[in-house]
Formats: C-alpha cells, structure tokens, sequence
C-alpha cells in the first residue's frame, strides 16, 4: 500500500479514539466528587470528563474551586489507578486500522491529556504499544494542554517548524482540534468518540472520519 496523502506523521489521542475509557473515568469522577461531599452530576455530563484535562473539567463540569481541583485529581486517581484504567477496552478493529496504516508507511504517535505513565500502560494491556513509535501524555500535575502535549510529541519525533504540514492530529473532542491549530497542524476528528453531536460541528476547517473505515479510505484510499 502507498500512502494517499501529504501526511507522513499521525497524532493519535487515546481516550475515544484509541480505547473506550468512558467507564472507567467516570466512575473516577464520581468517586472523587462523593468523596468531596459534591454533588454529581448526570451520566451525560460525566461523559465529557474523558478526554480532556482534568484540571479543566473538574472546574468547569464538576463546579470544584480552582484551589481545590488538586485534591480532586488525587482523589480521581486514588480509584482510576488501581481500577479504573482496566474499566476500558481497545476499540473494536483499531488494531487492524492501526497495522493498515503502519503498513502505508506512516508513522505513528500517541498526544494524550492521560497521564503518560497511565498512557504507557493502558497501551501495553491492549497491546497496542507496538504500532507507536512516540507517546506524549500529561505530567504528574494533570495541568498540560492537548498544544503542549504535542510540541512534546513533536520534540520526540525530531520535528520542527518546517515538517507541520506532514503531520496530523486524530482525535473525538474539540481539544484535540483547538491543540492541532494551536501548534499549527492539521486536524481530522473521528465519529466514535465521546464528543456530543453539536461539539465538531464548531470546527469545519477540520477533516472528519465518521468511520474506521472512512478514516482509511481518506489516510490509504482503499
């Protein structure tokens, strides 16, 4: 197979793109807002934690004070690490798209607002790890943008200024698009994920992938 596009380069996320995480994260939520006696709020709310930073979503979805969003992410971990992070499961053919793709000659990397360490190892369980040349995720603190997270990415593939139009970013949520036009690459949002229907929509500019096989026939032409 012979590649379709400009890209040598694709940026996956992992929560919603690569892996169906929902559970587990959500169920982290809840546990850390029960424990700080707040109230919870409903399933479809709790959906929109997975994906993005927490540090911004435990503020903006969950109502936690700025001062207090720390202790709220010790306590998500408290229950995600040792359980959450195998309330998941790889997409159902993501392996095959990923080998697909591999096989076309691109190269592949992982930009996630997950922990990297988690990222590592969710990965690995899912056995997935072997199609990623470079994974990026968060630091300890949980606060790095989706921007930062790829200029580190990026770093670790050795590219620079010059190679931006070769590189794509695929991911299920409006951050993974704001991030890509923030370090200035190109974006294609994908149909599987967690993102409501009215949230792509906002970003036109984007391509869009409804499908696995979709995303193929626009990345391969087959």
């Amino acid at each position: 197979m012979s590649m379709k596009t400009t890209y040598t380069h694709l940026f996956f996320d992992l929560d919603g793109t690569l892996t169906d995480s929902a559970e587990g994260v959500m169920k982290g939520v809840r546990y850390a807002l029960e424990r700080m006696n707040r109230p919870v709020p409903d399933e479809r709310v709790l959906r929109l934690f997975v994906g993005p930073p927490l540090q911004e979503s435990f503020h903006e979805l969950g109502g936690v004070a700025p001062e207090a969003v720390p202790h709220a992410i010790e306590l998500f971990r408290e229950y995600y690490l040792p359980i959450g992070s195998y309330e998941n499961r790889a997409f159902p053919g993501i392996d095959g798209m990923l080998g697909r793709l591999r096989a076309a000659g691109y190269h592949l990397g992982v930009a996630t607002s997950k922990l990297e360490s988690q990222a590592f190892a969710v990965l690995e369980r899912y056995r997935l790890a072997g199609y990623f040349e470079q994974v990026a995720g968060a630091g300890t603190a949980g606060k790095d943008s989706k921007a930062e997270v790829l200029a580190r990415l990026m770093a670790l593939f050795g590219l620079g200024e010059g190679d931006k139009p070769r590189m794509l970013m695929i991911g299920d949520r409006k951050y993974d698009v704001v991030g890509a036009h923030t370090v200035g690459i190109d974006c294609m949002t994908v149909g599987w994920g967690y993102a409501p229907p009215e949230e792509l929509t906002a970003y036109p500019g984007a391509l869009h992938a409804a499908t696995m096989a979709d995303l193929e026939r626009i990345l391969i032409g087959e």
